[in-house]
């Protein structure tokens, strides 16, 4: 008797253990991890210009921006200081690299994102 319930027990313990694997959602890699909002201050014919913070403080400013340029969608209307939000399931993904003259003759590259599935 004493041998069964120990064979029991020691079935039951080891069965406790056993861990499914959980199915782990992977994030399309080339997803940048940025905020998902993005503040337009430049409106062109196909393209915008727009900033992204980087990084905030504990108390919630932003200390660190980067300038995006991103394709226009037909259909939208845009206007400079338009804050908009990155779709819902999508991300920014990093797809090339923009260079232009700014007002004061100084070049500039920023990079051109794309929305991309997040998963």
């Amino acid at each position: 008797m004493k041998k069964s319930v120990l064979i029991m027990c020691l079935l039951l313990g080891g069965c406790s253990l056993v861990h499914l694997p959980e199915k782990k959602i992977e994030k399309n890699p080339q997803c940048a991890s940025f905020e998902k909002e993005i503040n337009i201050f430049s409106v062109h014919d196909n393209f915008l210009l727009g900033s992204i913070c980087k990084e905030r403080t504990e108390y919630g400013a932003c200390v660190s921006l980067q300038v995006i340029r991103l394709p226009r969608e037909k259909g939208v209307l845009y206007y400079d200081n338009l804050t908009i939000q990155v779709p819902a399931e999508k991300c920014m993904a990093f797809v090339d690299v923009y260079s232009y003259t700014a007002q004061n003759n100084i070049h500039r590259s920023v990079p051109v994102v794309q929305f991309v599935d997040e998963k």
